[in-house]
């Protein structure tokens, strides 16, 4: 039996698109994989690294499990030259999977739905183009609607991060951001919530900031730029 799956794909080294393209033709060609719908190519601000990023996304058919699915993605990758020297770095092709049906896997090696999909624009945009009415399995609700949410301004953001929150926030930031924010109560229902890393899960519009000061300031940087930056979409 088939399940429906989406799956977003982007990078940043050589020609994105035509790489991706062949990616998807080489998907398409698997056995047990259909590849239904392929969004446009928007460009995309970077996170973690230099240099802007091609980002698109697909909606599929896969016979397959979760895991095999993930093994011939990683195949593909290592075929257009994708090497896995670290956390965002430059790549040539990065394929993920943001939904598998409604599974919910929490592994090592993967975990669905993708955990930080939620609030990256350049996932949401993407998306909602092919798969927009898809219902998040963690929220409950639709693809469109989780980007509708990112898309008002001023952003409500609450902080209850063991970090004090002006002590971790420089001028750069504010000048970069502080006009598209603004800062609800805790305990309110926000957008986003910044807590503290801890061994418990987070829920649902939740990111965990670590005890260190530097990796915590620049999460939450990169976490901003994801949300608030306006891909546009590249023409042909």
């Amino acid at each position: 039996m088939s399940v429906p799956v989406v799956m977003a794909l982007g990078g940043n080294l050589g020609d994105v698109r035509a790489t991706g393209e062949a990616a998807l033709a080489q998907l398409h060609e698997t056995p047990g994989i259909v590849v239904e719908q392929v969004s446009s190519w928007y460009s995309t601000e970077p996170v973690g690294c230099e240099g802007r990023f091609l980002n698109a996304a697909a909606r599929l058919q896969s016979e397959m499990t979760p895991a095999q699915l993930l093994l011939r993605m990683h195949e593909i990758e290592a075929l257009h030259g994708r090497e896995r020297t670290g956390h965002w770095t430059p790549r040539p092709i990065d394929l993920d999977l943001v939904v598998f049906g409604q599974w919910k896997i929490d592994h090592p090696r993967l975990i669905l739905p993708h955990p930080a999909a939620w609030c990256r624009r350049f996932v949401l945009d993407p998306v909602c183009e092919v798969a927009g009415q898809t219902v998040h399995p963690s929220f409950g609700v639709t693809f469109e609607a989780l980007r509708a949410r990112l898309r008002s301004r001023p952003l409500a953001i609450s902080w209850a991060s063991q970090h004090s929150r002006d002590a971790l926030i420089g001028r750069e930031i504010l000048d970069r951001f502080g006009s598209q924010i603004c800062w609800a109560e805790s305990a309110a229902s926000s957008i986003v919530r910044f807590v503290p890393l801890s061994g418990s899960v987070c829920k649902p519009s939740e990111i965990a900031l670590p005890i260190d000061p530097t990796e915590a300031r620049r999460i939450f940087t990169e976490t901003l730029t994801a949300m608030l930056d306006e891909p546009f979409v590249v023409a042909r």
